[in-house]
């Protein structure tokens, strides 16, 4: 998706982009988990969108469809990173860096999948411990 967002997204597009990230950084600190995964969508689905693949769009929204509850229970405590990384992984596209994005967005979800399965493995453990 990145390399072909390297390759197809305007300038304009980018600054869009931009745009979004700043403006989603500001929501108060006590937004809603709902809303922070909206925001993390919202991000995913434009580079989607400046991939100008209308299949790979669709894959990803099949997949956030499947993922949300996934998305939810991870989120807690991870915006600033979250924001950091996507600041990443737009600034290598905008340098049409897209080795550079590539890696980005690869690091991006093998965060994103260790946060998941910490918070998985707390909350087993808070609920076996409760139980003991």
């Amino acid at each position: 998706m990145v390399r072909l967002a390297c390759e197809r997204a305007t300038d304009a597009e980018l600054e869009a982009l931009a745009k979004f990230l700043t403006e989603s950084a500001t929501e108060s600190p006590d937004a809603s988990t709902d809303r922070l995964i909206e925001l993390d969508i919202g991000f995913h689905d434009t580079l989607a969108q400046l991939a100008n693949n209308r299949i790979l769009r669709k894959t990803l929204s099949n997949l956030d469809d499947r993922i949300h509850l996934i998305r939810w229970i991870a989120m807690e405590g991870r915006r600033d990173r979250t924001q950091g990384e996507h600041r990443e992984i737009l600034d290598r596209i905008r340098a049409r860096d897209t080795d550079g994005a590539v890696a980005a967005i690869r690091m991006h979800i093998i965060h994103r999948k260790d946060d998941i399965l910490a918070a998985i493995k707390a909350a087993y453990g808070h609920v076996y411990t409760l139980s003991a």
